[in-house]
């Protein structure tokens, strides 16, 4: 966020100020600054409420939609009931424990200490995500780790940068994205079993197997097939040669045929979760009819340019890794690691159409992982028990830390992640907690 969180720090001056006249000794307690018109029971209640409420909303379509690209594309309704569900039921429960751990120990630790002292953001949230991410199911505590590590890092990274400490490198998560996807699609195509969760399912969507075609593949060819007798007169290069392989290429069309339906399948995966995350919530939201009389805008929204070019984002990323890599194996005559590395490297450029930082962060803890979890089974790097929950609750610690202390430096989008979650509960905190109450006279 840097430079562009100044909403954010203008929120915490502007109140600081609007309460420069409150004495030296007000708001030593939790219920003097932070939840004055409701008691610390209430408060608790109403964000670990907003945490569960908020976790349905962002886990039950996420987990859904895992579950429909897992299955590829065919799952079925007992799957979605006996596992699907009950996940996203754990994850949202595990959210509002966090929501609701976090100010239980704020309050406490005001009636026992300094209410504004440092420690009390980062312990109260260490202490907080460790309990809380013990609900989580353990397959997706590594996940979750290595993300809000993935934010933490890149606020400490903000902070080196504002104190001298580190360069400011220009483009540096783009740059640093193209080395992490890269890096998956050398680990997914010559060690798939070192690549898990998420970034797997990912890559087998959006990238895809040689030799096992899915569903969307399927009706991607028949579109390329159907779109022939308009596209031909037009493009003829589309459909020149459209058989011709190399000896080593596994799939069954040829390499111009692979890259262009590549290209059709993850334009239209991209555009339907586009669609999907925009309608249901919406619907659900807003209801039926109100639902109808902003489908205008909701269509705006998901079929936009901002929807086209997500959606061009991972067309291309598809197109560049498949074309590439058959055309390496072309011109080198082999299949190795090399090849599939810098098809990687070619697929990521598809960056100049959709830069998103989260995204970034979330490849590069993915290709972090599989490069830990491969050093780990070779024996170069230790196996440290419970360093997932760790790692997670002093990442979490961190971010409120700077969430109270250094907002500048945290990123917009966590920010609003921070107050989607708690419907604005928490924002009492950080407000109250900030440095710029001190620098206006209140203690």
């Amino acid at each position: 966020m840097g430079s562009t969180s100044s909403r954010p720090a203008a929120k915490l001056a502007s109140h600081a100020h609007s309460h420069a006249g409150v004495g030296k000794h007000a708001g030593r307690m939790c219920y003097d600054v932070i939840h004055r018109h409701c008691s610390c029971e209430t408060w608790w209640l109403h964000c670990a409420m907003a945490g569960f409420v908020s976790g349905l909303k962002i886990y039950a379509p996420l987990f859904l939609i895992t579950t429909t690209l897992k299955n590829r594309f065919q799952p079925s309704p007992r799957e979605i009931l006996t596992r699907t569900l009950p996940a996203a039921l754990t994850s949202s429960l595990f959210l509002s424990m966090n929501s609701g751990l976090f100010p239980l120990l704020t309050c406490i630790y005001s009636r026992r200490g300094n209410p504004h002292s440092r420690l009390s953001s980062f312990w109260s949230a260490a202490i907080g995500a460790f309990v809380s991410i013990l609900i989580e199911a353990p397959s997706r505590r590594g996940e979750l780790a290595l993300f809000v590590a993935g934010q933490a890092g890149e606020f400490t990274y903000r902070s080196m940068i504002s104190r001298g400490l580190a360069p400011n490198i220009t483009h540096g998560l783009d740059i640093l994205y193209c080395l992490s996807f890269a890096t998956l699609v050398y680990y997914s195509i010559h060690f798939p079993e070192k690549v898990q969760g998420s970034a797997k399912v990912l890559l087998n969507v959006f990238v895809g197997t040689e030799d096992d075609p899915d569903t969307v593949e399927k009706f991607s060819h028949k579109i390329y097939v159907g779109l022939k007798s308009w596209l031909q007169p037009r493009l003829p290069w589309l459909y020149s040669d459209t058989h011709e392989k190399s000896r080593i290429c596994k799939h069954r069309s040829g390499c111009k045929s692979y890259t262009t339906i590549g290209f059709i399948k993850a334009f239209l995966i991209a555009l339907t979760i586009r669609s999907v995350f925009t309608f249901l919530p919406a619907f659900f939201l807003l209801g039926p009819t109100k639902f109808v009389y902003n489908l205008r805008s909701l269509l705006r929204k998901a079929f936009g340019k901002s929807g086209m070019m997500l959606a061009l984002f991972f067309g291309c990323m598809n197109a560049g890794t498949r074309g590439a890599q058959c055309f390496l194996r072309w011109i080198r005559g082999e299949d190795d690691g090399l090849n599939s590395w810098l098809a990687g490297l070619v697929g990521s450029l598809s960056v100049v159409f959709f830069s998103n930082p989260d995204f970034a962060i979330y490849i590069a803890s993915k290709a972090i992982e599989t490069g830990v979890m491969t050093g780990a089974a070779q024996g170069y790097l230790p196996s440290i028990p419970g360093f997932q929950v760790l790692l997670y609750s002093i990442s979490t610690a961190a971010l409120f830390y700077g969430a109270s202390y250094e907002p500048h430096h945290l990123r917009l989008s966590y920010w609003s992640f921070l107050f989607k979650t708690s419907r604005g509960h928490w924002a009492k905190y950080f407000l109250s907690f900030s440095p710029v109450r001190h620098e206006a006279g209140i203690p």
